[in-house]
């Protein structure tokens, strides 16, 4: 495995992520904005990688909004309460590069960590080829990006009966899931229905090691004659039962 690494303007220290450079910046370098900072990734002769470039959907945007509409739904089925609340990934092993180019500008985020690995499993064996990480530690580029399509609206917490939507999808605090699960322990048999658990898109900062972000890992060139790539959408959900 080979990581390209980004340096400091400052010190000119190098980083494999632009995540631990920001954190860099913060400590030592207070004088320059961390939101300012452009990566420039490098492999270990100096090659600078070529990332994604900005684009807009000329020509297929009908399908481009149609791919769309099938991430969010895939994302959408992941809140389902007879799954466990875990990282999960969304996989897409056939992704034109003109509709990923255009999903990442959307989303306007950075290039995160760049190496070059081997890739064994679907859609292609590769013994060395590029891994491209984006991370996002907000919510809302991902709904914007997403919810350019029409069809489907991306969930970002839902509450349940059992295996069921609740009709009334209200937003419930810590305190607010104490009380209803206490309510419940009460409620006679026959009386109304409520929410047994909640399905949460948990995206920030996190705390230590328990990261919350969106990754999106992009592998450009996995295929090696069509113009396609493999796209996977990384994420926490939290589950809690009432």
């Amino acid at each position: 495995m080979t990581s390209f690494t980004t340096d400091c303007p400052s010190c000119a220290k190098k980083f494999k992520t632009l995540y631990s450079l920001k954190k860099h910046v913060r400590q030592r370098h207070e004088d320059i904005d961390e939101d300012s900072l452009i990566p420039c990734f490098k492999d270990q002769d100096g090659k600078e990688l070529q990332p994604a470039h900005a684009s807009s959907l000329r020509t297929d945007k009908a399908g481009y909004l149609t791919w769309l509409a099938g991430i969010t739904e895939r994302v959408n089925s992941t809140f389902h309460p007879r799954l466990p609340g875990r990282w999960v990934k969304i996989d897409s092993h056939q992704v034109p590069k003109q509709y990923f180019e255009c999903f990442i500008t959307k989303l306007g985020v950075q290039v995160n960590a760049v190496r070059r690995v081997c890739h064994r499993g679907q859609p292609c064996y590769q013994s060395a080829t590029l891994k491209v990480s984006y991370k996002l530690f907000r919510l809302e580029p991902l709904v914007s990006a997403l919810e350019e399509q029409p069809l489907v609206s991306l969930q970002r917490q839902l509450l349940f009966e059992g295996n069921e939507i609740c009709s009334n999808q209200g937003d419930l605090s810590a305190e607010d899931e104490i009380a209803r699960a206490k309510a419940r322990v009460h409620t006679p048999a026959g009386k109304k229905k409520r929410p047994s658990s909640k399905s949460l898109l948990q995206v920030g900062l996190g705390e230590g090691r328990a990261t919350r972000e969106v990754e999106i890992i992009w592998w450009p060139n996995v295929y090696t004659v069509t113009e396609h790539g493999q796209m996977i959408i990384r994420m926490y959900i939290q589950k809690c039962d009432f």
